[in-house]
C-alpha cells in the first residue's frame, strides 16, 4: 500500500506541475502573431520550451512508475489495481497536455521562424557594415571580444556590438544572431561567419592583375555559380 501511494502521489505531483507550466505557457503564447516583434516571440517560444521539458519529465516519471508496478511482485500484487488505474489516468493526463501544447507550440514555431529570419538577416547586414567600418580583421576582432579566449560568450558578443559605429540593433536581434552561429558558444568559425560576406558570381569573369583590362593579365578565371 505505501508503494501505491508513494508511486501515485509522485506521478501526480510531476503531472500537475507539468499541467501548470503548459497552462503559463499557453497564457503567455497569447500575442498577435503578426504584429509581435522579436523579444515577445521569444519569450512565447522559451515559455513552450520549458513546457515542453517539464512534460518530458512528468511523461518519464509515470512511466517508471508504470513499469514498476509492472515489475511488482508478491501476493500483493492485486492490491496495486487502483494505483495502476489511477497512473493510467495521470499518463493519458500527460497525453492530453502534450495535444494542448502542440497547438500553441506550433504556432509560436512558426511566428517566431518567420520574425526570425527577417531580424537575423537585418542584425547580420548591420554587423558586418559596422564591422567593415571599425577596420578591423575578423581574427583581431575574435581576440578583442573573447579577450583572448577561444569562444565568445553571449554576453560578451552582445556587448561588443554595442560598441559598433551605425548600428541600432536591440538586445534581441543580436542574440539572434548569436545564437544562430554560435548555440554551444561562438568559436572563430562562426564568428567569422556571422561577420564575412559571400558572394556569388553570376556569370563568368577573368581576374586580373591590374584594374584596366588593356595591357592586363590574365590571373585566373571566375565561373559562375
Amino acid at each position: 500500500k505505501a508503494f501505491a501511494e508513494k508511486s501515485v502521489k509522485e506521478c501526480t505531483d510531476a503531472v500537475v506541475a507539468a499541467e501548470a507550466v503548459v497552462a503559463q505557457a499557453a497564457e503567455k503564447s497569447k500575442v498577435d502573431e503578426k504584429a509581435a516583434d522579436i523579444g515577445l516571440l521569444a519569450a512565447a517560444k522559451r515559455y513552450t520550451d520549458d513546457a515542453q521539458r517539464s512534460l518530458a519529465d512528468a511523461k518519464a516519471v509515470v512511466a517508471r512508475n508504470m513499469a514498476s508496478h509492472e515489475a511488482f511482485k508478491g501476493a500483493s500484487r492485486s492490491l496495486l489495481l487502483e494505483a495502476r488505474v489511477e497512473l493510467t489516468k495521470l499518463n493519458a493526463r500527460v497525453q492530453g497536455a502534450e495535444r494542448k501544447l502542440a497547438l500553441t507550440t506550433e504556432a509560436v514555431g512558426k511566428a517566431y521562424a518567420q520574425v526570425a529570419k527577417v531580424a537575423t538577416t537585418q542584425a547580420k547586414r548591420a554587423l558586418r557594415d559596422a564591422a567593415r567600418k571599425s577596420g578591423k580583421s575578423v581574427d583581431d576582432l575574435f581576440m578583442q571580444v573573447s579577450q583572448g579566449a577561444t569562444e565568445i560568450t553571449e554576453a560578451q558578443f552582445i556587448n561588443f556590438v554595442k560598441t559598433l559605429p551605425g548600428q541600432d540593433l536591440s538586445k534581441e536581434q543580436v542574440a539572434l544572431v548569436y545564437r544562430e552561429f554560435g548555440p554551444q558558444g561562438l568559436y572563430k568559425s562562426g564568428f567569422a561567419k556571422a561577420l564575412q560576406e559571400f558572394c556569388t558570381c553570376q556569370r563568368e569573369i577573368a581576374i586580373t592583375d591590374v584594374f584596366d583590362i588593356e595591357g592586363s593579365n590574365m590571373v585566373r578565371k571566375l565561373e559562375s555559380g
